[in-house]
């Protein structure tokens, strides 16, 4: 007697992994997910990441001063760097500095320096005066930065000068942005310890070294000089720096940051594929 199936009658084909069928559907899904893909990396923004934040940077000043006096009878010049006192002798003479670091809102970081100097050299030859000032500078909220900087001071005096008054901002400098580390970038080279002779201690020859850098400060300021008095024998030099506590950064983003702007610019763009499709 015949037997009817009722059931589904089901039939499996199988075919070889290099068969036309197979070489297309991996062709069609290499494209669905290569080209969202593609879209997203030769953007700009992925190519030449870079973000900025805001930071007050942590300073401290290190007692450490060159000065220049450029006379019309002499040059003379000042330090309070040991190791410079020591290899210049008589020629190096120790000024008589004070400083005051001012901390306005309590917050634990310097807003700003009040430096004062004293050099002994006749007021009314007095022509030029260069001094340079260093610091110890750090940033560590988006990036972490540890560098030794330095606040420049350069003014003519073609009439002497009994007192010279400075005031600005410590502004950070940088060439290229900084990208983000695990570990702190370091620049704490000593640009004076290494001096070999009184021609390498130029003051063009510390700047050259210093500008090499990648990140370095600028103090832009303005200056006002009361002229030389009878009888002076010594020159007053005041500077007052600022710290700015929303100083720019320029960064470039770590990996991670990288990886999940990719993947949201990833799925922004099948997102909108997914929308015309619809």
């Amino acid at each position: 007697m015949p037997q009817i199936f009722r059931d589904w009658y089901h039939k499996t084909y199988h075919d070889y992994p290099g068969s036309n069928s197979n070489l297309i559907s991996w062709i069609a899904w290499i494209i669905i997910f290569a080209v969202p893909a593609f879209l997203t990396l030769g953007t700009r923004s992925f190519l030449h990441p870079s973000g900025f934040d805001f930071e007050h940077p942590k300073t401290e000043f290190r007692k450490e001063i060159i000065a220049l006096a450029e006379s019309s009878s002499d040059n003379r010049m000042y330090s309070t760097i040991g190791h410079v006192n020591q290899q210049f002798g008589e020629i190096s003479r120790i000024p008589i500095v004070s400083s005051q670091g001012v901390d306005n809102n309590f917050d634990g970081v310097i807003e700003e320096y009040q430096i004062e100097m004293n050099l002994h050299t006749t007021p009314a030859d007095l022509r030029s005066l260069t001094i340079m000032m260093f610091f110890d500078y750090m940033l560590d909220d988006v990036i972490n930065l540890n560098m030794i900087s330095m606040a420049y001071v350069r003014i003519t005096t073609p009439y002497g000068a009994s007192e010279i008054n400075t005031h600005g901002r410590l502004n950070l400098k940088q060439k290229n942005p900084l990208k983000i580390y695990a570990f702190p970038y370091e620049d704490n080279k000593d640009m004076l310890f290494e001096v070999g002779t009184e021609e390498n201690l130029s003051v063009a020859n510390i700047l050259k070294d210093y500008n090499r850098r990648n990140e370095t400060t600028t103090y832009d300021y303005v200056s006002d000089i009361t002229p030389p008095l009878p009888g002076g024998n010594s020159v007053k030099f005041s500077a007052l720096i600022q710290i700015p506590t929303d100083e720019k950064i320029r960064f470039i983003p770590g990996n991670m940051a990288l990886f999940k702007k990719f993947f949201i610019q990833y799925l922004g763009i099948w997102f909108i594929i997914f929308v015309f499709a619809a």
